[in-house]
């Protein structure tokens, strides 16, 4: 780095196909080939398994960190965000430190520290077979069960999920934050207003060597996939000095 000359940030937003290794292993993400080349400094917030409400926090955090350049990955519809049993302040809005972060092996749990862990968000499956916590109940646990057999509709969720992440996007406009916007899980949507977004065929959720090893990356790539990313990412990002 050129002394005197500050780095500029590059906050990323997402689940798991945006998420870093924790620890580092062999596959390095799309995301800090890129943050290396370009000599950014990279503040990874993207936590495997979260929820589109999580994203959208992680959105208001990337600002609160004063992010040059962002890149928000959304998620699917097949989560959910449930606060944890225990006593709670009669009035309070959810922010990023208190949503669980540990226990997801993503690099993220060192850039947000939990204070009062108040809600975990994961996919539904997760929730249910105790994959990533042990918080929940096992009489929450049920209700969610219960809850997905009678009343969960994806369709509804994605809706939901759209209008979410659309209003962290706008705030990203609002404040002439630049950004690039991967859609998974809601590439139907209408985001023509997005000026920089992913090709629809291409997005990182496709796979298109296939799932890697879940023992070799959270992020569900090989390397010659993320080195696929990378330079798509490249060629999208031209602009960003």
């Amino acid at each position: 780095m050129t002394h005197g000359v500050e780095m500029k940030k590059l906050v990323t937003c997402g689940d798991s196909y945006m998420s870093l290794d924790s620890p580092p292993g062999e596959i390095k993400s799309f995301l800090q080939l890129y943050a290396e080349h370009k000599n950014f400094q990279h503040i990874s917030l993207a936590r495997a398994g979260a929820t589109c409400l999580a994203i959208r926090l992680q959105i208001d955090s990337a600002i609160e960190r004063g992010a040059d350049f962002v890149i928000v990955g959304c998620t699917s519809s097949d989560r959910m965000d449930i606060m944890v049993p225990g006593e709670k302040p009669p009035f309070y809005l959810i922010q990023l430190a208190n949503i669980l972060y540990k226990g997801y092996n993503s690099i993220s749990e060192y850039n947000v520290r939990n204070k009062q862990v108040l809600v975990v968000s994961d996919v539904i499956t997760n929730l249910l077979n105790k994959k990533h916590e042990t918080i929940l109940s096992d009489e929450q646990r049920q209700a969610i069960k219960n809850y997905v057999a009678d009343l969960h509709d994806n369709n509804l969720k994605r809706q939901e999920n759209y209008f979410v992440i659309s209003d962290g996007l706008r705030k990203l406009q609002y404040h002439q934050i630049p950004f690039l916007y991967i859609p998974h899980g809601l590439g139907t949507m209408d985001w023509s207003w997005v000026s920089k977004i992913w090709p629809l065929d291409k997005l990182p959720c496709l796979m298109p060597n296939g799932p890697c090893e879940s023992h070799r990356t959270i992020n569900h790539n090989d390397q010659a996939a993320h080195d696929i990313f990378f330079k798509q990412l490249l060629t999208l990002t031209e602009d960003w000095v």
